[in-house]
């Protein structure tokens, strides 16, 4: 599995950048959170427990046991927040295709 990182695409966050070392992490308002989001309160209170596959995102609901797959840069609610997980190397070709285009 390539890097990835998760981004915090709303709210009082927004545009900032959480590296994975591993295949999971936890984002939430706990103080054990890889992934903090710490203004929004709909935040589930224990957390969501992310899991990233090879060619998909596991988003898991630790207070409901809820779980839902999305593509890797596609956009998923947390409370009111929205975040997205890249690849690093989605990551850079993105930065390269809109440097590319001026």
């Amino acid at each position: 599995m390539s890097k990835a990182n998760i981004m915090i695409m709303s709210g009082p966050d927004d545009g900032a950048t959480f590296p994975l070392e591993g295949d999971q992490a936890l984002m939430g308002s706990l103080p054990e959170a890889e992934v903090q989001i710490r203004y929004d309160p709909n935040v589930p209170p224990q957390g969501i427990q992310v899991y990233l596959k090879e060619n998909e995102v596991i988003f898991e609901d630790r207070s409901t046991g809820e779980r839902v797959t999305r593509d890797f840069g596609e956009l998923y609610l947390v409370g009111q927040t929205w975040v997205a997980v890249y690849r690093e190397e989605e990551k850079a070709k993105a930065k390269e295709e809109e440097g590319g285009g001026r």
